[in-house]
């Protein structure tokens, strides 16, 4: 038994997409409705450029956090920063997901949102396979939504680890106090930045490809 998306602290609430494409014009009444938008890929573009901005603005807020008191607060809060990071990408996908008419109660196109997800991240192919099958196994947990979150959690807690090595050695600035919180904001806005650019492209492909049979 899956547990309903719009009870979940992880999990987006697809309506809250549909309701943000219908406020800007489209006749949008589910996420299928949106594989029929090709002529108006340009507003599902903007919609992606609207979530993408206000993505690296709230990363950016958690590295001025981190770096803000020097190395006390960085150690302490580094990990909770990158789990944050992963979280909020995870998010930006399910909401890339349904602009482009992936559903993520059907296991195929939950499987292509996990893969962009990673590639996004840019995590090798074995730490990759491990990670998504846990991933996809947190979301189907059975129980109460607080149950399955906590799955999800601690599957993205790993993720976080994962990349967070790859760019933690490129924030020594963050042991400074104030300038670390600089340091970290710039930081988490351009990994932010870079991440969601390359999901959106793949989105892109994945929605010609899919639903129109072209190649973007």
């Amino acid at each position: 038994m899956l547990i309903n998306l719009k009870d979940s602290l992880i999990d987006i609430n697809p309506q809250d997409v549909l309701q943000e494409a219908r406020d800007r014009g489209m006749e949008i009444e589910t996420v299928e409705d949106f594989r029929d938008q090709a002529d108006n890929y340009d507003r599902i573009e903007e919609l992606m450029e609207g979530y993408r901005l206000s993505h690296a603005r709230w990363s950016s807020v958690g590295g001025l956090t981190t770096g803000i008191g020097g190395f006390s607060t960085a150690v302490t809060f580094a990990t909770l920063d990158t789990a944050s990071l992963a979280i909020q990408l995870y998010r930006l996908a399910q909401q890339f997901a349904v602009l482009n008419g992936f559903d993520g109660r059907d296991p195929l196109q939950k499987d292509t949102m996990m893969n962009i997800y990673f590639e996004a991240l840019a995590i090798n192919g074995v730490a990759q396979a491990t990670l998504k099958y846990q991933l996809l196994r947190a979301s189907t947990v059975a129980g109460s939504r607080e149950v399955a979150d906590n799955f999800i959690l601690k599957v993205i807690a790993k993720i976080g680890k994962v990349f967070g090595k790859r760019i933690s050695s490129k924030q020594a600035g963050r042991l400074v106090p104030v300038i670390g919180g600089l340091v970290g904001a710039s930081a988490n806005y351009t990994f932010a930045r870079k991440t969601s650019k390359s999901m959106k492209d793949a989105y892109k492909r994945a929605y010609f490809e899919t639903w129109h049979d072209e190649e973007v």
